[in-house]
């Protein structure tokens, strides 16, 4: 995130719109799943909220600090089509 945020920044964008997470809250609904995102995406370890919650907030301190653009912060959407489904209620 940093490094993809870095060039983002450098862009000199007029806004910003951020969506950051959805792997986040998909790699901690199972072991299994954590391990898949661990690997494919090279993750330092396992995601939690808590991790997310930094993340995020480091995130925005950065723009804050090095931009002057408006950013948008968009909740993570719904995962899955099946209201009753635990990833769904999770998400």
């Amino acid at each position: 995130m940093s490094q993809r945020l870095n060039e983002i920044i450098q862009c000199k964008r007029v806004a910003i719109t951020i969506l950051i997470g959805a792997s986040d809250v998909n790699g901690s609904f199972s072991e299994k799943n954590a391990r898949m995102y661990i690997k494919q995406t090279h993750l330092p370890q396992k995601p939690s909220l808590t991790w997310f919650e930094e993340i995020l907030h480091a995130v925005i301190l950065k723009l804050q600090k090095m931009t002057n653009v408006r950013n948008a912060l968009l909740s993570i959407p719904r995962i899955g089509e099946d209201n009753p489904s635990s990833y769904f209620n999770l998400s």
